[in-house]
């Protein structure tokens, strides 16, 4: 055997899809999520039928899938019905009520935004998403800074599902009590990962990336 026979030529390649390794990919099926899918899915579902959906606060520890399974709710909906517009702000890059609102005018194709005060963002953004019914995802909002946008959104936003998903469980009991009052959100905690679900997320995500045969089962 000569010595470069063991290795791979420019056309072989050990993955099927690198893609599947990376920390944003979602994958086809959420394995052991799926009771807080159909939960997150129920909340949005009225918005289906011309209604107001139910708000949402997702808390849990990091990286056990909180948003992973948002996500993908959030994906189906797309894929269900073009009449409800879907949004999602990652409040650690974003985390000022302005920055949400440029983000979203972004999200819905309003480019006029140079030189508006943060209320007349909001007013625009209302009178556009309004025209639909609207489900907002605020990741980790447990780092904006004021919790006013939330205020906003539920007070000039008529038919919504706003979906605030946080590491931190008390930063919901610490919102202003008018805050809370207008929001009146369902909570949903998510638990981690035990030894056997990770290794079946695991050995799936290794299906999507590599050829078979890659990995031994050892």
């Amino acid at each position: 055997m000569g010595l470069f026979d063991n290795i791979l030529h420019d056309d072989e390649s050990l993955f099927l899809d690198e893609i599947a390794l990376d920390y944003d990919y979602i994958p086809q099926i959420i394995k052991f999520r799926e009771n807080q899918q159909q939960f997150i899915a129920e909340c949005i579902a009225p918005l289906l039928q011309g209604k107001s959906g139910r708000n949402l606060f997702i808390h849990g520890v990091p990286g056990i899938g909180k948003t992973l399974a948002a996500l993908y709710v959030k994906r189906e909906l797309e894929e269900k019905s073009t009449e409800v517009q879907t949004i999602y702000v990652n409040c650690w890059k974003k985390d000022t009520s302005y920055k949400i609102l440029i983000d979203i005018c972004e999200q819905i194709g309003y480019k006029w935004t140079h030189n508006k005060r943060t209320d007349e963002l909001m007013e625009v953004i209302a009178k556009i998403l309004n025209k639909k019914s609207c489900v907002i995802l605020l990741d980790e909002v447990d780092r904006v800074k004021e919790a006013d946008i939330i205020y906003s959104f539920c007070e000039d936003l008529l038919k919504k599902s706003l979906i605030l998903i946080a590491n931190n469980p008390e930063w919901f009991t610490q919102l202003d009590d008018r805050v809370k009052s207008r929001l009146i959100a369902e909570k949903l905690e998510f638990q981690p990962y035990n030894a056997r679900e990770t290794e079946g997320i695991l050995k799936m995500r290794v299906d999507y990336a590599f050829v078979p045969g890659v990995w031994d089962e050892e």
